[in-house]
């Protein structure tokens, strides 16, 4: 599992693999169990296989890769926040 530290709010996040749900990956407020992310969103990247990391969480904000364009996302962790949103042009590579 891999952890996540919000330095500036020293809230700590998880990356959980989800088999019940296509295998699909899903960054998690740890003290609440709560997902960040709904279903259709994958958080992961092939560069993670390799060392780098597929998000990180910032004064509140979550950026993160989508396994299904290779685009960044960004996106408020408090609950009920909007659907992330896009900070990349383009579609950077498919799976």
């Amino acid at each position: 599992m891999d952890l996540i530290v919000d330095q500036a709010t020293s809230e700590v996040y998880h990356l959980e693999s989800r088999p019940s749900e296509g295998g699909r990956n899903v960054l998690v407020h740890t003290e609440s169990n709560r997902a960040i992310v709904g279903l259709k969103w994958d958080v992961r990247t092939s560069v993670h296989e390799y060392g780098g990391a597929p998000a990180i969480v910032s004064h509140g904000v979550a950026y993160f890769s989508h396994l299904g364009d290779g685009r960044i996302y960004r996106v408020s962790v408090e609950e009920n926040a909007p659907e992330p949103e896009v900070i990349t042009p383009g579609e950077i590579c498919s799976s």
